[in-house]
C-alpha cells in the first residue's frame, strides 16, 4: 500500500508542475464548450422549422380531418397519423423522442364547432417553451382557416339552388357569414411532458468534458514512458512492486486528476451554463464515476503501449479525436448516418454522452443510466486487462 501511495504522490507532483495540464484540463474544455454551444444555439436555418407531430384524431365528425389537412398544408409541421388509439401510449412515444409532439383531437370536435362551442385540443410535447409557442401558433393558424365552413356553405348553396331553382351563391355567402360570426376557434392546450428546458450546451458541455479527459492521457502516458527511458521503471521493479500495484498506483493518480477535472467542469455547467446535472445527482455521480474509471484504464493501456514520448502523444491524440468524433462528442450521433451510429457504439464516449444527455434532458434516474454505466464497465475491463497483460509481457522481456 505504501508503494502505491508513493507512486500516486510522485505522479501528482509531476502533474502539478505541468502548466499545460491546466490549459487542457480546464481552459480549453470551457472555451470549446462555449464555442460549440454558440454554434448549436443558432444553426442559421432561415427556412421554416418543421416538427414531426403525431396526430390522434378521435373526432367522430368531419371537421377534425379537415383541420388536419389544413394543418399539414401550412408548411410548419409534418403530420404523422398515430398508430395507436391510446393517448397514454402516444404520450410514451413522445417521451421516447419518436415525435416532437402529439396532437389529440377529441371525439366531439365537430359537434362542439357545430354548436358554437370551443373544442378542447391537447398537445403533448417535451420541447422547450419556444417549441411550445411555435406549435401552438401553427395549430391556431390552421384553425383560423375556416375550410369546413366554406364546404358547408357551398353544400347549403347547392341544396338551396336545387330546391328553389334560384342561384344559390348569394344565399351560400349569407350562410357563411352567419357561421363565421358564431364560430368558435379550438382552444389549444400545450402540456409539457418534461420540466427540463432546452439548453444549447446540452451537447457541447458533456462532449468537451469527455474529449479533453481523453487528451489528459498524454500526461499519464508521458510519465510511464519517462520511467521506462530513465530507468525509473527498473528501480521501482527492484523494490518488489508487483505489476498490478505499479499500474494501480499510476491509475489512481490519473483517476484523482480526472475527479478534479470532472468536478470543476460539472460545477461550471451547473452554475454558469444552467445545465441540470444536479436534478439527478446520484445518476450524475454514477455516470461520471464510470467514465473516470474507464478513461483511467484507457490511459494506462496507452501508456503501456507507447515506447517513446512521441508515441504517447500520438496515441493519446488519436484516441481523443477518434473516440470523440465517432462517439458523438462534436455532433449528436442521431444526426449521423446509420453506419456512424453503429460505429459509435464501439466508442466509450458515445456511452458517456448517452448517460449525461439522459440526465440533462430527461432527468434520468439511476435505473435509467444503468445501460451506459454497464457498457463503460465493459470497456474498463477490456482496457485494464489489456494493460496488465501487455505490461507483464514487456516486463518479462526486459
Amino acid at each position: 500500500m505504501k508503494r502505491i501511495a508513493a507512486i500516486v504522490l510522485k505522479d501528482f507532483q509531476q502533474y502539478l508542475r505541468n502548466v499545460q495540464m491546466y490549459i487542457f484540463m480546464f481552459i480549453m474544455p470551457i472555451g470549446f464548450t462555449l464555442l460549440f454551444g454558440a454554434i448549436f444555439s443558432n444553426p442559421g436555418n432561415t427556412g421554416p422549422i418543421r416538427w414531426n407531430i403525431a396526430v390522434l384524431n378521435l373526432d367522430e365528425g368531419a371537421s377534425g380531418a379537415v383541420w388536419m389537412e389544413e394543418l399539414a398544408n401550412n408548411g410548419t409541421v409534418i403530420l404523422t397519423t398515430a398508430e395507436t388509439r391510446d393517448t397514454n401510449t402516444l404520450i410514451a412515444a413522445v417521451e421516447e423522442e419518436q415525435y416532437t409532439a402529439a396532437l389529440v383531437i377529441p371525439p366531439d370536435f365537430t359537434v362542439q364547432l357545430t354548436q358554437g362551442n370551443t373544442p378542447q385540443v391537447v398537445v403533448y410535447t417535451r420541447g422547450s417553451q419556444d417549441v411550445q409557442d411555435l406549435l401552438s401558433a401553427a395549430f391556431q393558424s390552421a384553425a383560423q382557416v375556416p375550410v369546413v365552413f366554406h364546404q358547408q356553405a357551398n353544400l347549403t348553396a347547392a341544396q338551396y339552388q336545387e330546391q328553389t331553382g334560384q342561384e344559390g351563391t348569394a344565399f351560400g355567402e349569407q350562410v357563411l357569414e352567419t357561421m363565421l360570426a358564431s364560430r368558435k376557434e379550438p382552444e389549444i392546450t400545450v402540456e409539457k411532458l418534461s420540466a427540463v428546458p432546452y439548453n444549447s450546451y446540452t451537447q457541447s458541455a458533456p462532449g468537451m468534458i469527455l474529449q479533453f479527459a481523453i487528451s489528459g492521457m498524454v500526461g499519464i502516458a508521458a510519465i510511464l514512458v519517462e520511467e521506462k527511458t530513465e530507468k525509473t521503471f527498473n528501480r521501482i521493479r527492484g523494490t518488489g512492486t508487483s505489476s498490478l500495484s505499479y499500474l494501480v498506483g499510476h491509475g489512481l493518480s490519473f483517476l484523482c486528476l480526472l475527479v478534479i477535472q470532472f468536478s470543476v467542469l460539472i460545477l461550471f455547467g451547473q452554475f454558469f451554463l444552467d445545465l441540470a446535472y444536479f436534478q439527478a445527482p446520484w445518476s450524475t455521480l454514477l455516470v461520471a464515476g464510470s467514465i473516470i474509471v474507464c478513461f483511467t484504464a484507457m490511459g494506462l493501456l496507452l501508456g503501456v503501449l507507447a515506447k517513446n514520448m512521441g508515441q504517447s502523444i500520438v496515441f493519446s491524440l488519436l484516441a481523443m479525436f477518434l473516440f470523440s468524433a465517432v462517439g458523438g462528442a462534436w455532433v449528436p450521433l442521431e444526426a449521423m448516418g446509420a453506419g456512424m451510429q453503429i460505429a459509435g457504439k464501439f466508442s466509450p464516449v458515445s456511452w458517456g454522452m448517452q448517460g449525461f444527455k439522459s440526465i440533462l434532458i430527461n432527468a434520468a434516474g439511476v435505473n435509467e443510466v444503468l445501460q451506459p454505466v454497464w457498457m463503460l464497465g465493459i470497456f474498463t475491463v477490456v482496457f485494464m486487462t489489456a494493460a496488465v497483460i501487455l505490461y507483464q509481457l514487456r516486463k518479462e522481456k526486459s
